[in-house]
C-alpha cells in the first residue's frame, strides 16, 4: 500500500488526487508526506522545463524554416510566416490539385488566418473573365504547388489581378 501510495506522488503525468495528502500522512507520517511533496514538486519543476525547452527548440525550427522560406523565395517575414503556416496545415490533408486546396480554403475562412498571402484571383481565358476566391499570387501559387505537389487545372486561364484578403478587408474599411 505504501509503494503504490509513493508511486502515485511520484506519478506527475497524472493529476494530484485531493485525498493523497491525508492518506500519506496516515500511511507514512507527515515527515515522510512532507518528502515526497518536495519530490513530485522537483519533478513537476524537471517536467516543465523539458516541456519549455522542447518547445523553445520547435519555435527555432519554425522561426529557421520562415527564414528559410523567406530567402528562398525573396518573400517578406509576415508572407513567409503565412506560407509556412499553410504549408504545414495542409499536407497532411492530401490534396492533389490546387483547385481543392483553394475551395478548402473558401470553405474554411482561412483568408482570415492567411490573409496576405491569399485572396481574390481575376482570372481571365481569352476574352472571358471570372473571379477565383481563395487564390493566391502566381508567385506564392508556383512555391505552393511545388511544395505540396499539387497539379493544376491546365487551362490556358491566366491571373488578371490578385487581391489580398488583407487589401480587400482594408478597402472594406474605409
Amino acid at each position: 500500500m505504501i509503494q503504490t501510495v509513493e508511486s502515485i506522488w511520484k506519478n506527475v503525468d497524472s493529476p494530484k488526487p485531493s485525498w493523497l495528502d491525508l492518506v500519506t500522512i496516515e500511511l507514512v507520517g507527515v515527515d515522510r508526506k512532507h518528502e515526497l511533496s518536495v519530490e513530485r514538486d522537483n519533478l513537476e519543476s524537471q517536467l516543465r522545463a523539458a516541456e519549455e525547452e522542447r518547445r523553445r527548440e520547435a519555435e527555432a525550427l519554425r522561426e529557421n524554416e520562415i527564414t528559410r522560406i523567406a530567402n528562398k523565395h525573396r518573400l517578406e517575414k509576415t508572407k513567409a510566416d503565412e506560407l509556412h503556416q499553410l504549408l504545414t496545415e495542409m499536407r497532411p490533408l492530401g490534396f492533389t490539385d490546387s483547385k481543392q486546396l483553394s475551395n478548402y480554403i473558401v470553405r474554411y475562412q482561412l483568408g482570415y488566418k492567411y490573409p496576405n498571402i491569399s485572396g481574390i484571383v481575376i482570372m481571365e481565358d481569352g476574352s472571358t473573365e471570372w473571379e477565383f476566391p481563395g487564390g493566391f499570387p502566381p508567385d506564392i501559387y508556383k512555391i505552393i504547388c511545388r511544395e505540396l505537389g499539387l497539379d493544376n487545372q491546365r487551362t490556358n486561364a491566366r491571373v488578371k489581378r490578385f487581391d489580398s484578403w488583407t487589401d480587400i478587408y482594408s478597402a472594406n474599411q474605409k
